[in-house]
């Protein structure tokens, strides 16, 4: 069942311009430990980003204590480059091209067996330690997502948020859970996966990105 409405959704992914917003309000991302579905809502501020993204009906956060300072582990996971050999569950990241600051980047993760992949604009504030992405295609087009490093007393905590509201009205009852499920799958792992590396030495504290 989640296999074929994946396919749906990415067919109607294709239809760039099909039944969206006209006007859609501008949010702040905010730090969150859970995933929901916000209706009815105003939107959150999240103080240290300035960019307009649309209102979302769901967010996802997921985050892990990594035994780390935030510099390094910014740098380790801000090399998008190398995530393929540093996860196992990505199957490719390829930069393929620049909008103003911010790198194109094509995408493709498995979420146990299902493979999916997506188009990101990447970009990554070295003085705030954060990345930001913003899906440009298919299913999840419109979807923002950022990590967070917030140093613990002796460790990071890391998040992942993603935050999304579909953009065609008539499925929005069922994407959004499965798109919301689909993400937080695989940002779990995403995390797991850098805790094992950063923690057994990988990366090496001090590396450039």
């Amino acid at each position: 069942m989640v296999l074929r409405l994946v396919l749906v959704l990415e067919r109607t992914g294709k239809s760039e311009n099909e039944d969206e917003d006209e006007d859609e309000p501008s949010l702040r991302l905010h730090n969150s430990n859970h995933t929901g579905k916000r209706s009815g809502q105003e939107c959150p501020l999240y103080d240290s980003s300035d960019s307009p993204y649309r209102c979302s009906r769901v967010h996802t956060g997921n985050n892990i204590i990594i035994d780390g300072s935030r510099e390094h582990i910014f740098e380790v996971v801000s090399d998008l480059d190398r995530w393929p050999e540093r996860l196992p569950h990505y199957r490719y990241v390829r930069i393929t091209g620049k909008d103003g600051p911010r790198d194109i980047v094509e995408m493709s993760a498995y979420r146990d067996r299902i493979a999916v992949s997506w188009v990101s604009a990447f970009e990554s504030d070295r003085d705030r330690l954060e990345l930001r992405f913003e899906h440009l295609s298919k299913w999840t087009k419109g979807m923002i997502v950022s990590w967070n490093l917030t140093p613990t007393r002796d460790a990071t905590r890391v998040e992942i948020a993603h935050d999304l509201k579909f953009r065609i009205r008539l499925l929005r009852w069922i994407a959004e859970p499965v798109i919301a499920n689909f993400v937080t799958v695989i940002a779990t792992r995403t995390l797991a996966e850098f805790k094992k590396f950063i923690e057994s030495g990988g990366g090496n504290a001090g590396a450039a990105c």
